[in-house]
């Protein structure tokens, strides 16, 4: 007889499976666990450092957990913005970009106007937040000085902000 062993499992780190399946081209994929959100405006990426034990020292951008409350990536994403920066945009601003296999993010870009200002909300987590040149980001993602995501998908977010 089959039996659930209730002793081995943890509740508390457990994240529940989405039921959302995103579409990118012809293939469908299951929503990922993690959202990642790349700001950016016609100078630079909007980047600060993270300063927690996980990726210490990297530049890094809005991103975040999977919770109840996210019927959607988009929503996740859009959640971790306002969490992180105080900025509120509407969905529709948001760019797909792609998913991350190997960190299981999704991935969205959103362009912000120079009257857009970003909040550092979370001080025990990252720096201050700051533009930094499309030059840089380039440079920073080759050397692997951003969090790893920057470096793999350095292409699709540079189309995404149309650079």
């Amino acid at each position: 007889m089959l039996h659930v062993d209730y002793l081995s499992r943890n509740p508390i780190n457990e994240v529940e499976e989405p039921e959302e399946v995103a579409f990118v081209g012809n293939v469908a994929h299951q929503v990922t666990k993690f959202g990642l959100t790349f700001i950016y405006n016609y100078y630079g990426p909007i980047m600060s450092i993270q300063t927690g034990d996980h990726m210490k020292g990297l530049y890094q951008s809005p991103c975040g957990k999977w919770k109840s409350n996210d019927k959607t990536a988009l929503d996740l994403v859009l959640r971790k913005l306002r969490e992180e920066t105080d900025l509120v945009v509407v969905p529709e601003r948001a760019k797909w970009v792609g998913i991350d296999k190997f960190y299981n993010y999704a991935i969205y870009a959103i362009k912000l106007g120079d009257g857009e200002v970003f909040q550092w909300m979370e001080v025990d987590k990252n720096s201050l937040w700051g533009i930094i040149s499309w030059k840089q980001y380039v440079n920073y993602a080759r050397m692997r000085q951003i969090i790893p995501t920057y470096s793999t998908h350095l292409n699709q977010l540079l189309e995404a902000a149309e650079r």
